[in-house]
């Protein structure tokens, strides 16, 4: 995959934190599920949940359209 996906911005405020990429949401989505920690995710309706999981952590991604 090319192009870049870069954060332009990341805002934690109530224990949650936001980030926002400069690519679009597909783009996004994709760049996750190349990762190495990749393990599956859920789409619905606008929004997709991504969950990752390596040796040393598990994460789970919600990216909104």
């Amino acid at each position: 995959m090319t192009g870049n996906c870069e954060i332009i911005d990341d805002v934690t405020e109530d224990r949650m934190r936001t980030v926002y990429f400069s690519c679009d949401e597909d783009k996004l989505i994709d760049k996750i599920m190349e990762s190495e920690a990749y393990v599956n995710y859920t789409q619905f309706g606008q929004q997709t949940t991504i969950t990752l999981c390596d040796d040393s952590f598990l994460q789970s991604i919600d990216v909104a359209k």
